[in-house]
């Protein structure tokens, strides 16, 4: 990309990447968005690695080509910042992201590559995400088993659906940060919400006290 030819990165990006693969940064992300597309991304670790970095673009090129019109192929290096934003893991992770406000998350779970990628089960991965059969990926922590004994019931991210939308109870929730559990007040309130809870779940069944 240089400024003398194009006046704009998004100009850039229009005119010599039209259907198969753009490079971007963490700086250009509102090139993303300007197709109105799903976006699937590789992110790799792509520093100092040019001649890796030309042969994935052009693995990858058979895979923008194929789902020209229905979704936008990305490269994208995965710094420290993006490895712990997506909780990357292995040489690459291959991510799309869908439309809606949440920009949904669809995660290829297995390992991508060694020494190429593995585009046929990248293909087959987008080709079903396009005709909805796979499942949104959302990072989560684990529920500890020890807590379900507990009078409050301990929701994370992956079960926040079925357990607070139940249509069949009424629930209550408190959302709080575990960093600051340990200060005094924020004990208390902990200490009081059990008490709630220890009352409901003597007294009735269709009344869910959660945290």
């Amino acid at each position: 990309y240089t400024p003398e030819k194009n006046k704009t990165m998004r100009g850039f990006v229009i005119a010599e990447y039209p259907y198969d693969v753009e490079f971007l940064n963490d700086k250009v992300e509102t090139v993303y968005s300007y197709r109105n597309l799903p976006r699937a991304v590789l992110f790799t670790p792509l520093v100092n690695r040019t001649k890796e970095v030309l042969d994935l673009a052009l693995q990858l090129k058979s895979l923008g080509k194929k789902f020209k019109g229905k979704l936008n192929v990305y490269l994208q290096d995965a710094d420290p910042k993006m490895v712990r934003k997506y909780k990357l893991q292995g040489n690459a992770t291959f991510m799309i992201f869908g439309l809606d406000k949440e920009n949904s998350k669809y995660r290829f779970e297995a390992k991508v590559f060694t020494d190429k990628i593995d585009v046929d089960a990248l293909t087959e991965f987008t080709q079903r995400f396009l005709e909805g059969r796979v499942q949104r990926y959302i990072r989560s922590a684990e529920v500890n088993k020890d807590d379900l004994e507990e009078p409050v019931y301990p929701v994370v991210a992956k079960t926040f659906e079925q357990v607070v939308n139940d249509p069949k109870k009424h629930v209550f929730i408190r959302f709080y940060d575990k960093m600051m559990q340990r200060f005094n007040d924020q004990f208390q309130m902990r200490k009081e919400w059990f008490k709630v809870a220890k009352h409901y779940v003597n007294n009735t069944r269709d009344v869910v006290i959660a945290e």
